[in-house]
């Protein structure tokens, strides 16, 4: 059976990509942050690397796009550690985020289950995403990077946007939107 070379990609470690967390991956996840929003139900705007919160340093701030729903992202290129958690929990508080998410190159068990306990007892709002960065080659071709879900909220997110739907909803409304008028136009006679 032709497996079409799918066993010929291979997974490269993060730190072969970008050597350096502050210098080399955080402007580069801020400059294609759209890797991140395909997997998220909204897209994110506003995007600063490394702004200053309280003497800290958030890596990525932003907010949802059409809203005034802020965002932080903490990353790291090595397993979620405590450290990290607790930069995340300040800079969200001190920057006022609704959003809050953590990219990591993986993620221990115990710390998934923290950010599923804060997604389910923060109030309505308030949501936290866990993110893995992983990376693909096949060959001798360039790296190709993607961020796999691992923690998401258990309710709903609200952006702030009435233009932005839920997830999935988002897209079936737009092409809804488009069809209705096209459909209504048309004009069928029904003979019993």
């Amino acid at each position: 059976m032709d497996d079409n070379g799918i066993d010929d990609f291979e997974e490269v470690d993060p730190r072969s990509i970008w050597p350096n967390e502050a210098r080399d991956f955080t402007p580069w996840l801020a400059a294609n942050i759209n890797r991140l929003t395909r997997v998220l139900p909204f897209d994110l705007e506003s995007i600063q690397v490394d702004p200053e919160v309280n003497g800290g340093y958030v890596d990525i701030a932003a907010t949802v796009v059409g809203s005034d729903t802020r965002v932080v992202i903490e990353n790291q290129l090595e397993e979620s550690d405590d450290d990290h958690l607790v930069r995340l929990q300040t800079y969200a508080a001190a920057y006022h985020a609704q959003i809050i998410i953590w990219v990591a190159r993986d993620f221990s068990q115990q710390h998934q289950q923290i950010i599923d306990w804060m997604n389910s007892n923060t109030r309505a709002g308030i949501a936290f995403y866990a993110f893995r960065v992983r990376a693909f080659k096949k060959g001798k071709s360039k790296p190709d990077p993607f961020f796999d879900l691992v923690v998401q909220p258990t309710k709903p997110v609200h952006t702030g946007n009435p233009n932005i739907a839920p997830s999935n909803d988002r897209y079936k409304d737009f092409f809804q939107g488009i069809a209705k008028p096209a459909f209504t136009r048309i004009n069928y006679k029904h003979e019993l």
